[in-house]
């Protein structure tokens, strides 16, 4: 832990996961795939590279999917993985197209990585996208109570802290709740000793890293998504998140895809399409 209490990811290290080792089948020109030579181009409005936090030696910019006819719709904000230390925000692309077209207004940030930011840093970026889509609301077409954060592997880690513990990392308890939580391939837990490059050895640092040890009953109803064969995160690490959100009788949905690895939702195998189906379900249900 840094002096100013916040955690320093130290995923220059080769041992703290492997998630730096598997690839994401998803690229950053994947929307105009999806898009070009099909009617979903005049139903989609894509604005890329839009600046929404600045620093003496950098900006962060992220990606607006809108329905083409927006009137207080409610939105996600999609949080890419990348064992905190790479990854893009094009990662999330496919699914932005795909649920704008069924009325959420996308958003897709990019955040600071290690080694270079600590956890508490990516995880306030996290947080400044999820608040530029609420302070452009009303220009966007989103419900302001109705925006939701998602994230896949490292994302899913800061997506969850974003939902219930951002004012620990941020210093500011004003910020509005996160109305949904949708997390795939996560990290929840990283007091285990293997995570200990990740977070030091300190134990409290560790807890407060950990969006498990946050799960109280003013947690968001909640989606997790885990392939019961990813050999990068264990489906350990979601099947006891989901029983820690029940137990605070936090509503929440389990999908145990039966492969597909790590990156099973962005599977063409079917696992893409199952994903989808059962997210927009749970989406219908609670935002």
């Amino acid at each position: 832990m840094n002096p100013n209490g916040s955690v320093h990811v130290d995923i220059s290290r080769s041992d703290v996961l492997v998630c730096h080792k598997y690839s994401i089948p998803v690229s950053q020109s994947v929307f105009s795939d999806e898009l070009n030579g099909s009617d979903m181009a005049s139903r989609v409005i894509v604005e890329r590279d839009v600046l929404f936090r600045e620093f003496e030696d950098r900006t962060l910019r992220l990606d607006t999917y809108r329905p083409a006819e927006t009137d207080s719709n409610p939105a996600i904000v999609y949080v890419h993985g990348g064992a905190w230390r790479a990854g893009s925000k094009g990662q999330f692309s496919r699914y932005a197209v795909e649920f704008a077209d069924r009325g959420y207004v996308g958003i897709n940030p990019n955040y600071r990585l290690a080694p270079d930011a600590t956890m508490a840093e990516m995880v306030a970026d996290v947080r400044a996208g999820i608040d530029w889509c609420h302070e452009h609301a009303e220009s966007l077409g989103v419900d302001p109570d109705r925006i939701a954060v998602a994230g896949h592997s490292a994302g899913a880690h800061l997506a969850a802290l974003a939902a219930l513990a951002a004012p620990e990392f941020t210093g500011d308890d004003s910020a509005p709740p996160i109305a949904a939580l949708i997390a795939f391939s996560g990290v929840y837990d990283v007091r285990a000793e293997k995570y200990a490059p990740l977070v030091g050895d300190r134990p409290d640092a560790a807890a407060r890293s950990s969006p498990i040890t946050w799960v109280d009953g003013g947690a968001p109803p909640t989606f997790l998504g885990h392939a019961v064969d990813d050999e990068t995160v264990p489906i350990d690490e979601t099947d006891a998140f989901y029983e820690e959100l029940l137990s605070a009788g936090i509503p929440a949905d389990r999908f145990r895809a039966d492969g597909g690895g790590h990156t099973f939702l962005y599977d063409d195998m079917g696992w893409y399409e199952e994903t989808t189906e059962r997210l927009a379900d749970f989406l219908d249900r609670h935002l």
